[in-house]
């Protein structure tokens, strides 16, 4: 299935801030992991030196559901950008699967 996700769906759901934040995130190099096994995109990211661990559950009216521990999650109730983040890197390992493949065998060396 494919992912059911875009860099705008992503923006509409979180907001311009959390986006931002999750770029950040993104761009730091700084998600681990990222998986699509529907309905979930689940993942890990270094927080504080820390793994953590995050996802969504993506709902069939094309909305979502955040799955991350944190406390934007669990208060505010918002996607957070821990979530975001792993969706970003989702959509790179679509765009270029084979690079994405390298990333991951040279981390694993």
């Amino acid at each position: 299935m494919p992912l059911p996700i875009t860099r705008k769906i992503l923006l509409d759901w979180a907001g311009q801030p959390v986006f931002r934040d999750a770029t950040t995130l993104f761009e730091r190099g700084l998600v681990k992991e990222a998986v699509w096994t529907p309905p979930r995109i689940t993942g890990t990211i270094l927080w504080s030196n820390r793994p953590l661990k995050t996802g969504l559950r993506i709902m069939n009216d094309r909305t979502a559901d955040n799955l991350c521990p944190c406390r934007d999650s669990r208060d505010r109730g918002i996607i957070c950008s821990h979530a975001v983040a792993v969706c970003l890197q989702l959509l790179k390992t679509q765009a270029d699967p084979e690079r994405e493949r390298l990333r991951v065998e040279e981390q694993s060396h």
